[in-house]
């Protein structure tokens, strides 16, 4: 069995997220996807997320 793992911000979510998601999962039998802390996109993007880390979490699930 070949594990996945795709991370991303996935703040705004668009078709551009969608298709890395399924491009990673066409990779392996099973995709973990990580989604990012607010924490961590604002000390790597330097500004907070549009859309907090409860409905990223729920939009990429």
């Amino acid at each position: 069995m070949r594990v996945g793992y795709a991370a991303g911000g996935f703040d705004l979510f668009h078709v551009g997220h969608l298709n890395i998601l399924r491009q990673a999962r066409s990779q392996c039998d099973f995709l973990i996807a990580g989604v990012v802390s607010d924490e961590m996109l604002q000390l790597t993007k330097g500004a907070p997320p549009v859309v907090p880390l409860s409905e990223r979490l729920e939009i990429v699930r």
